[in-house]
C-alpha cells in the first residue's frame, strides 16, 4: 500500500481517530477480542485508508507473444553450439561494432545462463497467467475486516463502520464514511468477485 500520506499526517489522524468515544469503544471491542488496532502498523494503515484511490477493479489476461517459442529454439540452439566439438560460434553485435569469438561470448552470454533462460522462459509459457488490479480502498478495507475476523473469530462489522467512519472524519470527509453495514458486505463481495474473475481468467483465457 502506498500513499502520499505523510507519517506526521498519518499520526495527526489517528490522535483524532483515539480521542474519538466511538473510536474508542470499537477498538477496545476489538482488542478485547484478540486483536489490536492501535499496534504495529495498524494506525498507519487504517489512518491512510481515506486517501486511498477509490477506483474501478479489473481483471485481464497476460498473453505471451507468439514468438516466445521462438526465443527458447534459439537459446536452446545456442547452448547445443557451444558444446559442440567441432563447431565455430561466433557473433556480431551491431551497436557496438564488435565481433565475439568463443572464448568472449562464453564470459557475455554463459551457456549455463542461456539454458537457464530457456528453462524459465518454458515454465512461463506453460502457465496461464492473469492479473487482478484491485480498488485500492476496497481491498485494504476488505483486508482489515478479514484479518479482524481471522484473529478475533468475529467480523465485529458494527465496531469497523463506526470506527472507519471517524477515520474518514479525521481525515477531512465531512460525510465520514457514508456505509452502512450493507455498504460494507458489498465492498467484500466486491473483492472477492475481483479474485474469482481473477481465478476464471487463469483457468478460461477467453472467459471475460
Amino acid at each position: 500500500m502506498s500513499t502520499h500520506l505523510t507519517q506526521s499526517k498519518q499520526q495527526h489522524i489517528w490522535r483524532k481517530v483515539v480521542s474519538d468515544h466511538d473510536a474508542l469503544r470499537s477498538l477496545t471491542a476489538i482488542k478485547r477480542e484478540g486483536l489490536d488496532l492501535q499496534s504495529g502498523t495498524w494506525p498507519a494503515r487504517i489512518a491512510a485508508i481515506p486517501f486511498l484511490p477509490n477506483r474501478r477493479a479489473s481483471t485481464r489476461t497476460i498473453v505471451p507473444p507468439r514468438s516466445s517459442r521462438l526465443v527458447i529454439r534459439l537459446l536452446r540452439e545456442l547452448v547445443r553450439s557451444f558444446a559442440s566439438p567441432y563447431g565455430r560460434l561466433e557473433a556480431y553485435d551491431p551497436r557496438a561494432r564488435v565481433f565475439h569469438m568463443k572464448p568472449s561470448l562464453e564470459r557475455e552470454t554463459p551457456p549455463k545462463n542461456l539454458e537457464a533462460a530457456a528453462d524459465l522462459l518454458e515454465k512461463v509459457l506453460s502457465l496461464r497467467w492473469a492479473i487482478a488490479e484491485h480498488n485500492p480502498q476496497q481491498n485494504e478495507i476488505a483486508s482489515l475486516r478479514w484479518e479482524v475476523r481471522f484473529r478475533t473469530g468475529q467480523a465485529h462489522d458494527t465496531a469497523l463502520v463506526d470506527l472507519l467512519n471517524v477515520v474518514f472524519e479525521a481525515a477531512g470527509c465531512r460525510e465520514g464514511f457514508r456505509m452502512e453495514y450493507s455498504a460494507l458486505k458489498k465492498i467484500l463481495r466486491n473483492e472477492a468477485n475481483t479474485r474469482m474473475a481473477l481465478r476464471r481468467k487463469v483457468r478460461h483465457p477467453r472467459s471475460r
